[in-house]
Parts: C-alpha cells; sequence; structure tokens
C-alpha cells in the first residue's frame, strides 16, 4: 500500500480466458451464439457468463458489461448484471461452508469508481452475499488468521475528494470478515498488525505537514496528510491514539470542529465498526 491510497487488485482481464484456468468443469459456448461467453459447472450448478441479450449492438457493450447467471436443473437460480470478472478465487470455498463459491466482481465505469463484490456459494441452497463498500477499491480475499474462511481486504473512501483531491485523499484500509448466516462484517481492529507499514509512513507524511504546512487540501491546511495517519488509528481500534495523533499534528483553530466531523464520517461508514472510536 502506497502512502495514501490503498493499491487496487485486478486488472481488466478477458472473461473467458479467466473462466478456462479456474475451479469447476468447464464447457465450450456453442460458436452460434455470439452473446454467450463461458459457461462453467459446479456440481449440479452451472455459471453462465454472457454480454446482455438486449443488447442491439455488442460491440458498444463495455467489458464490464457482462451478466452472469447461475442455473440448477434447468431453473435460473440467480442473475447480476455490470459484471467486469471473476475473481481468480472462483471455485475455491472461501466462506467455509464446504462449497465452491462463484466471486463476482462489478464495475460502474468512471475514472475511480465504483467497484463491488458478491459472494455466491453453491450449496443445497444457493447464498448470496453482497460484499459492503466498493467504491474505489475492489478488494482482496485473503485468509489472514489461517482458519480456512478467507477475510476481505479493501478500503473505505468515505473521504474521496472531501478535503483534497482524489490523488491525495486517505483511503484506509479494511478488513472484513465472513459471519455464517450474515455475511461480510467489519473486523479491522482484529488485525491492527496489518496497519504497522501504513502507520509509519503516515506518522512521516503527518509530520511533514506539522513542520511544512498545507498539504494539498482544499482549504490550504494539512488535513489529508493528518487524516491518514488518524483513520489507520481509528480503524485499527486505537481510538485514544488516533486522538493524541491528532492533536499533535492538526494545531489550526478548526480543529474541533475537524475532529467531529471525521468521526461522524467514520461512524456511519458501513466498513467501520465502532470499537475504534472506544463506543
Amino acid at each position: 500500500m502506497n502512502r495514501l491510497r490503498v493499491r487496487r487488485h485486478g486488472a481488466v482481464v478477458l472473461l473467458g480466458a479467466l473462466l478456462a484456468v479456474q475451479g469447476g468443469e468447464a464447457v465450450r459456448p456453442p460458436p452460434d451464439d455470439p452473446y454467450l461467453i463461458a459457461r462453467r459447472s459446479f456440481g449440479t450448478y452451472e455459471v453462465r457468463l454472457e454480454w446482455p441479450r438486449d443488447a442491439p449492438d455488442l460491440r458498444w457493450v463495455p467489458v464490464y458489461g457482462k451478466v452472469l447467471s447461475i442455473w440448477r436443473e434447468g431453473r435460473k437460480h440467480a442473475e447480476t448484471e455490470w459484471v467486469l470478472e471473476l475473481d481468480p478465487r472462483t471455485g475455491e470455498d472461501v466462506t467455509g461452508d464446504g462449497y465452491p463459491d462463484v466471486i463476482v466482481v462489478h464495475y460502474s465505469g468512471g475514472a475511480h469508481c465504483c467497484y463491488e463484490l458478491e459472494v455466491f456459494s453453491l450449496g443445497p441452497h444457493l447464498a448470496r452475499y453482497t460484499v459492503p463498500g466498493g467504491g474505489n477499491c475492489q478488494g482482496e480475499f485473503v485468509d489472514l488468521d489461517g482458519d480456512g474462511v478467507y477475510e476481505v481486504i479493501t478500503c473505505d473512501d468515505a473521504f474521496a475528494y472531501t478535503y483534497c483531491p482524489f490523488a491525495c485523499s486517505p483511503l484506509v484500509r479494511v478488513v472484513l470478515r465472513f459471519v455464517p448466516g450474515t455475511g461480510y462484517v467489519p473486523a479491522s481492529p482484529d488485525f491492527p498488525e496489518l496497519y504497522a507499514e501504513d502507520i509509519a509512513a503516515h506518522t512521516e507524511l503527518a509530520a511533514e505537514g506539522l513542520k511544512e504546512g498545507p498539504f494539498c487540501s482544499w482549504d490550504g491546511t494539512p488535513k489529508c496528510a493528518v487524516l491518514a495517519l488518524v483513520l489507520d488509528l481509528l480503524y485499527s481500534g486505537q481510538a485514544k491514539a488516533a486522538r493524541a495523533a491528532f492533536d499533535r499534528y492538526y494545531r489550526y483553530p478548526d480543529a474541533p470542529a475537524f475532529w467531529e466531523e471525521v468521526l461522524a464520517t467514520v461512524r456511519q461508514s458501513p466498513l467501520f465498526t465502532q470499537r475504534g472510536t472506544g463506543d
């Protein structure tokens, strides 16, 4: 991760090639169907990736405009649109329920935004989970604690463009944990070690802002330089350290109002847990 922005994962790929190397039994699409990109079978389920069938001219369909459907015994059980690609872990059991999962990456188009992840568990009853957040960060599935259930590492872009241009906006790292029957919930404070590198880099950045003054912010203050460090500490569950860092590095008359704005924003975020504020 760089100084202010989380690394975005997953370039645009040719989905036909991607599906060919993932788990499941490949089924070659019929040559006379220009809409069907690929089919995959996982036990009794079939996953179809297609161009939208109501598109009159496929030359103008964007790469993220694909449609994915899930079938079983000849009946469609789920469909989802605006598909960019399938996550490389499709076919694995990332939810730990003993069944393969289909992981769909959605993208709405635009310079940065917006990504969204969906997970379909192909069990006796198809389960569908939407990963909260998304936005400017696609997310990555990683088994951080080695328990066989994969967490999602993403970022919270709640402050994008708020106090400074996007290039300087802090995109704080976020960890989401899968909870059976519930889905993905924020669990960043359970993995404070993931924030050590970010905290070190952003402490230097905040110190530079204290010494040199304005840093990239709309109002001529080092708000974004300080905010990057404060968010690392809040999201990793270190509320007291976050307030101490704020008081140390942000010494402007609007400090009380700025602090309250920060807390109000993070408390409203679906990617934040109140453990980060001590509430």
